[in-house]
């Protein structure tokens, strides 16, 4: 979370200027992570001991050791007066504080408003990679040191639970060798019992087929019963010799 103050700005954002905003700005400070200063023309509201919260803010951020990042600006005297202190006293504060804050610290001034956020963004990214931080998290979403336990525990739980089944699942896969291809033969012996002078007799034949043919033939009706005239449509498909074989139904 990132705290920014700015001259004059305080004024707008904690209307009561008295003790109790002052220790609100400070709530505020130490659930951030980075204070961001910015300085303009103005001093800023007074407390009752003459400093402005603005100050106030600044040292507070220092002395809890927040990264501070400050940015004056560079030139106040191309400021319109409506934007900067026009009382001595105002204005040696001004001097006073950004004597302060621009000694022992890196600071970037700027002039512009496009500067600055140019300036600020930079400012930011490069900080949160040197010193990262906690962030902010809401309360009601803030995970516990038993919740994250338990999440933990699931986690290993789910890991485990995966494994086991893909031992299960590999351990039920058959081992597959010599498997034929599509393109070698197996020759299918067929026979039929005809009646012949009153007797039932046997007739065998065999004829050879690729397992490429056999499967284009029953493909198509690879969930239904393989009947006979299955076996046969596919015979005088593929053999072309109906009228030899069709009557052989009866594969063995």
């Amino acid at each position: 979370m990132i705290g920014i103050s700015a001259n004059h700005l305080s004024s707008y954002l904690f209307p009561a200027a008295d003790t109790e905003q002052l220790e609100y700005i400070k709530k505020v400070i130490d659930e951030c992570d980075y204070y961001i200063l910015i300085m303009g023309g103005r001093y800023g509201s007074l407390d009752e001991e003459g400093v402005s919260f603005t100050e106030r803010e600044y040292d507070y951020a220092v002395d809890t050791g927040k990264v501070v990042l400050a940015f004056p600006h560079g030139d106040l005297t191309s400021l319109p007066i409506s934007k900067s202190d026009t009382g001595d006293r105002m204005q040696r504060n001004l001097t006073d504080f950004r004597t302060k804050v621009m000694t022992g610290r890196l600071v970037r001034e700027w002039s512009t408003r496009e500067q600055l956020e140019s300036l600020v963004v930079k400012a930011i990214v490069r900080a949160t990679a040197d010193y990262p931080a906690v962030g902010w998290v809401r309360g009601d979403t803030a995970a516990s040191e038993t919740l994250l336990q338990q999440i933990n525990d699931l986690r290993n739980d789910n890991e485990s639970l995966k494994d086991k089944l893909n031992r299960a699942l590999n351990a039920n896969k058959p081992s597959l060798t010599n498997l034929a291809g599509f393109n070698d033969v197996v020759r299918l012996n067929f026979y039929r019992k005809p009646y012949r002078g009153g007797q039932q007799i046997r007739e065998d034949k065999s004829f050879s087929f690729s397992w490429s043919m056999i499967f284009v033939a029953v493909a198509v009706n690879i969930g239904a019963s393989k009947s006979t005239g299955l076996i046969g449509s596919f015979i005088d498909k593929y053999r072309k010799k109906p009228r030899q074989i069709r009557n052989y139904l009866y594969a063995y």
